[in-house]
């Protein structure tokens, strides 16, 4: 499966529900220097979630920000997207990744999030990012799920604790081989994803891929898996950024520049 050391990045790449009155055009038509002219809503935002995840959008264009769950809603700002700078090791065209947030709700196909990393940085130079809370449509969202190692399996459970039951002791692997797996919910570190089994062991305990008769076998598996917590002692909530009253990140205050 070509796991390394690294993070497991759930890709939700995902076809837009009823949650939304109209369907998105390629990049739901991004529009820049959106951010001077709307304002974000006024409702206060929930803290239910605080799991972590990532912005992994293709479109070079970046991955609009929206006031509302909704294709149709006012655009808030841009996560932008860079160029990996580990493309070159693969044929074909560059991949792109975003910036790290906060998941804070899950709404059909639309993430709540807030406390965007305030710069992309890849290939090029480091671009900033809208920080304040809103919506983005999940097609590009990822969970940073533990990773199995260091004392943590990273099973996937029927319930978001580790009292739960088990349902899938490989259940990190398997969501992690699973491109068009769905974030369904989350709670506080947990989120919920609906995955396919694409690989298994062998008996000799290394992991193969199924056959096109093994996949068309396999149901899909919904289940609670432990994200990495979100680093929440570098938000605005914290007080460790100074901030607007929009959310966004007053970058002059929090250098105390004024």
């Amino acid at each position: 499966m070509g796991l390394g050391g690294g993070r497991f990045w759930i890709v939700t790449a995902l076809s837009l529900s009823a949650c939304g009155t109209a369907q998105p055009q390629g990049n739901e038509a991004v529009v820049q220097n959106a951010t001077a002219a709307v304002q974000p809503p006024a409702e206060h935002f929930t803290t239910r979630c605080w799991a972590a995840g990532k912005s992994l959008e293709q479109d070079a264009k970046g991955l609009n920000v929206r006031a509302e769950p909704d294709a149709a809603s006012a655009i808030l700002g841009v996560l932008q997207s860079v160029v990996d700078p580990e493309s070159h090791r693969w044929p074909g065209p560059p991949e792109y990744y975003g910036p790290g947030f906060r998941i804070v709700d899950v709404r059909g196909d639309w993430v709540k999030i807030d406390g965007t990393d305030p710069l992309s940085d890849g290939l090029g130079d480091d671009i900033p990012n809208y920080t304040g809370p809103g919506w983005v449509h999940s097609r590009g969202v990822v969970a940073d799920l533990q990773r199995p190692g260091e004392a943590i399996d990273g099973p996937a459970r029927a319930g978001p604790e580790e009292s739960a039951a088990v349902i899938d002791a490989d259940g990190a692997l398997n969501a992690y081989g699973d491109h068009d797996a769905k974030l369904i919910d989350c709670r506080g570190e947990w989120v919920q994803i609906d995955y396919r089994v694409t690989s298994r062991r062998d008996a000799a305990g290394k992991w193969i891929d199924l056959t096109p008769a093994e996949l068309a076998k396999v149901a899909p598996t919904r289940g609670w898996l432990r994200s990495y917590p979100f680093r929440t002692n570098i938000t605005c909530e914290s007080g460790a950024l100074k901030c607007l009253p929009d959310g966004s990140v007053n970058w002059n205050a929090t250098f105390g520049y004024e």
